[in-house]
């Protein structure tokens, strides 16, 4: 099984989601960053349904990396209670996950 995860956040604007995630790259926590700046969300915030454009980032990286950029997020990202979910990867290309690997921290 790869130790391949993909992490999904939402920022507030494509600018801020360049902004961290170049420090991530920078760092060498992550291999990639994949940004979709034409989301919306909707969703409860203090008992109130709020809507809110978003850019939506899918960031690659690995297993004993998580929780480092976890903590990069946190103290980065601009929201109060950022959206940090952790996805397990199945099975990829070996050559994608190869290059992943190489492309972080070991």
């Amino acid at each position: 099984m790869p130790d391949a995860r993909i992490i999904l956040t939402t920022f507030s604007s494509t600018e801020k989601a360049r902004q961290i995630g170049t420090a991530l790259l920078e760092r060498q926590l992550v291999a990639c960053l994949n940004l979709f700046p034409a989301g919306e969300s909707l969703y409860l915030w203090k008992g109130k349904i709020e809507k809110e454009s978003e850019t939506i980032a899918f960031i690659k990286t690995t297993k004993p990396l998580v929780s480092k950029v976890k903590e990069v997020l946190i103290q980065l990202h601009p929201y109060h209670v950022p959206e940090i979910l952790v996805l397990e990867v199945e099975e990829g290309s070996e050559s994608y996950l190869d290059w992943l690997r190489r492309s972080v921290k070991s």
